[in-house]
């Protein structure tokens, strides 16, 4: 018996050494990086799906062209695509930060790692805030549910700007903490260099974001507790003037004025009758009155109408919460946990739950179906903040569960970490489906050309009456030199084409019919 007590022990010991460990942390996360890599493949195929990946791919390919934008093709109105600026100039609607993040890993010919090196980023992130805000045990709990909530590890399967967003938020809160506790002109640099970035990436995010940090760090030079030399401050400020610089020559590159975003163009250019009121709706091409308005144009705009927004916020809020760990019941259950002390447990949960409000507030007129897909997009930013919050919200009330009930308390705890695993398979297992059924026309274009085996040939690309953009998937290189053509079909002007590509085959793809069809055109 006392031999057995002692081997028990031996073991706690040996395990409680083993997660103290920060190898173990590594492993955990490169395991976690490998699971991500296997679902990603088995999600997509490693095949651009939906539009916004095609403008990120334009963008980071355009960059390694040593430009910001490239020239229009000659006939450009086959080369439309949704979220690609197409008149004047051809270039991504998106701000730079994602692009050049995700052009290394273009030009090495994996693009699809980017995505799964920032998850692991991400999560180291995660455990060094949780284990410097509050202990080891908040850091490890906080890294294991975030690692499984299926709202970060969605992301690790699309080449999206959110993750990265997310990450070099994270960047800026542990430098925050940092510089909240010794006022290191190191810690200034790292922190306003890394929330730039996040304002280079996706600046209505960034800005939401850093509200709550501003008030806090206000309040605390207010009441002294904070003494900032004129080196840090230095080391503050000089990043955050370049960023604005920055970003106001990158408008100037794309648009030809320093105010205008390339979103803000393409806006002008496409959807030229775009209703600027309180109200809003969707404009198709068809209603519209401009050539430069064409018939695959189709875009959500916002509302700042209060009925609107308030549906938005609780539209997002549901899904939040149902993508947290894959379980609506479980979501809801962490975050009441999290909120039933919140005041009372400190200024640092306060804060973690004010940025998640101030997100809300800064995308609360937006709206776009990829919500109901993949959950809680536009809030993403605040996910680890939201666990690193509800994780240490559970051990503070399991700690006084398990004096009451030490046995009982155990298998609890065991039972809601199989649920959020279990639950977040779930919930991935429908994306994957919906990606899947994404890819399923580019699949079928890739086995005809593999079949009839064509090394060069121009696809012109005939949509069904009805179909949603995200399957839309007319993706050239910014030369327009790939050895795979897609354009618009758009007729009998199709044979324009053939004067600009003298040595490719021509074919009609006619997605809703299946049809494969040679062109004469010599």
């Amino acid at each position: 018996m006392e031999s057995h007590r002692k081997g028990k022990k031996f073991i706690a010991f040996h395990l409680v050494r083993a997660i103290d460990s920060r190898t173990t942390v590594l492993f955990f996360i490169f395991g976690m990086m490998s699971i991500a890599g296997l679902y990603s493949y088995l999600s997509r195929f490693f095949i651009p799906l939906i539009h916004d990946e095609m403008s990120y791919l334009l963008q980071a390919e355009t960059f390694l062209r040593g430009r910001i934008a490239n020239p229009t093709h000659p006939e450009h109105l086959f080369f439309d695509a949704f979220h690609v600026i197409n008149e004047g100039i051809y270039a991504s609607v998106y701000f730079p930060g994602f692009g050049l993040t995700l052009a290394p890993f273009v030009l090495l010919g994996i693009p699809y790692a980017n995505p799964i090196t920032i998850y692991g980023l991400h999560l180291l992130l995660i455990y060094a805030i949780g284990f410097e805000l509050f202990d080891r045990k908040t850091a490890w709990l906080a890294l294991f549910l975030t690692a499984v909530s299926p709202a970060i590890f969605v992301q690790t399967a699309l080449l999206l700007s959110h993750l990265s967003c997310a990450t070099s938020l994270l960047v800026f809160f542990l430098a925050y903490v940092k510089l909240i506790k010794n006022g290191s002109a190191r810690w200034g640099l790292i922190l306003s260099s890394a929330w730039g970035f996040a304002f280079l990436t996706r600046p209505i995010t960034a800005i939401g974001f850093i509200v709550p940090f501003a008030i806090h760090a206000l309040i605390r030079l207010f009441k002294k507790m904070l003494a900032l030399t004129k080196v840090t401050m230095a080391a503050i400020l000089l990043p955050l003037a370049t960023v604005v610089c920055l970003f106001f020559i990158y408008n100037k590159t794309v648009t030809g004025s320093y105010f205008k975003t390339p979103y803000g163009l393409y806006f002008e250019t496409h959807a030229p009758y775009r209703h600027n009121g309180s109200n809003a709706w969707e404009k198709s091409a068809d209603q519209a009155e401009s050539s430069s308005v064409h018939r695959w144009f189709n875009e959500h705009y916002p509302s700042h109408l209060p009925k609107t927004v308030i549906l938005n916020i609780l539209i997002r809020t549901y899904k939040f919460v149902e993508w947290l760990f894959g379980s609506t019941w479980a979501g809801l259950l962490a975050i009441s946990i999290w909120w039933r002390k919140l005041f009372s447990r400190g200024a640092w949960h306060i804060l973690l739950f004010s940025v998640w409000i101030c997100l809300q507030l800064a995308y609360a007129p937006h709206w776009y179906a990829g919500i109901t897909v993949f959950g809680a997009t536009y809030l993403t930013e605040s996910i680890g903040l939201v666990v690193l919050g509800i994780s240490n919200a559970i051990l503070t009330d399991f700690q006084s569960l398990s004096k009451k009930l030490p046995r009982v308390s155990k298998y609890i705890g065991l039972a809601g970490l199989v649920i959020c695993i279990m639950s977040s398979i779930g919930r991935l297992s429908e994306a994957r489906e919906y990606m899947i059924s994404a890819n399923e026309h580019q699949l079928w274009i890739n086995q005809e050309l593999k079949e009839r085996d064509i090394k060069k040939a121009v696809l012109f690309i005939k949509h069904p009456e009805n179909y949603t953009l995200d399957r839309d998937f007319i993706r050239n290189d910014p030369d327009f030199k790939n050895p795979i053509i897609f354009a618009r079909d758009r007729g009998n002007e199709n044979i324009r084409l053939l004067p600009y590509f003298p040595n490719y085959e021509f074919y009609l793809v006619d997605l809703e019919n299946r049809g494969f069809i040679s062109l004469p055109f010599r």
